[in-house]
Parts: structure tokens; C-alpha cells; sequence
């Protein structure tokens, strides 16, 4: 149990506060940091589309916390459905030209947060920690 704790206390700290900032930072841009993230997504596939189920998968959440947030942002402007032509039952989402724009205000997001971390631990330290955590998480995947 204490190995659980050790390692439980300190991530839900450093995901608390990650969250906390991106939250802070994202409200400049009436953004939720859920929002934010999808952003990210969606201008990391280089201005390809993508469903919901890409985003449900890519955050691991449920596709209704999706639905909804995206939702929200179609409402703000920032992106836009179009229909699939073989399949009436998915909707593409793609960027609008105001969600084009934000791009340079969300990757600010990730720079503070990625300055944050990099004044506390060097990129050795990061990447240890990131392949131990990613190992962990497989880890935890596998297990019934």
C-alpha cells in the first residue's frame, strides 16, 4: 500500500497543478483546458480531420465528455462538423478559421507548462520519467 502512495500522492499533485495552470492559462482564451487539448489534436494531424472516437481514444475519456465539449466549441465558432459521404453516422471535425487563429494562443499553453517542468528537472529527468510512466501506464493496461 505505501508503494501505491508514494507514487498515487505526488502524480495527483503534479496532475493537479499541470491542470490548474493549463486551466489558468486557458480561461485568457475562454477555453477550457479539455478544450485546449482537443485543439492541440486536431493542429497536430497538420489540418486533417478527425471523429469523435479519435479524440475519446487520443484523451482517454468518454465519448460523451467529447460530444459535449465539442459541442461547445462548435457554439464559440471554433470548429465545424461535416458529414462522412459513406457513412451518415460520423461527422468530421475540422478547424474553423477563428480555431485556425487560437493555434499560436493554445501552443502557449504547452510552453508554459513544458517551462514549468523544465525548471524543476532537466530533459534526462523527463525522459526517464516519461518512459517510466508510459511503462507503467502499459503496465496497468494489460492487467485484468
Amino acid at each position: 500500500m505505501k508503494i501505491l502512495l508514494d507514487i498515487y500522492q505526488p502524480l495527483s499533485s503534479l496532475m493537479k497543478h499541470m491542470l490548474q495552470k493549463g486551466e489558468s492559462h486557458a480561461r485568457m482564451e475562454n477555453l477550457t483546458f479539455i478544450e485546449i487539448r482537443i485543439l492541440m489534436i486536431i493542429y497536430n494531424r497538420h489540418g486533417d480531420f478527425c471523429t469523435r472516437e479519435d479524440l475519446a481514444a487520443e484523451l482517454e475519456i468518454d465519448r460523451s465528455n467529447v460530444s459535449r465539449a465539442v459541442q461547445k466549441m462548435a457554439r464559440k465558432g471554433i470548429i465545424q462538423f461535416t458529414g462522412d459521404e459513406e457513412d451518415r453516422r460520423i461527422s468530421h471535425l475540422a478547424l474553423t478559421k477563428k480555431g485556425k487563429e487560437l493555434k499560436k494562443d493554445i501552443f502557449s499553453v504547452d510552453q508554459v507548462l513544458t517551462a514549468s517542468l523544465q525548471k524543476t528537472l532537466s530533459s534526462e529527468e523527463i525522459s526517464t520519467l516519461s518512459k517510466l510512466l508510459q511503462k507503467a501506464a502499459a503496465g496497468m493496461v494489460k492487467e485484468p
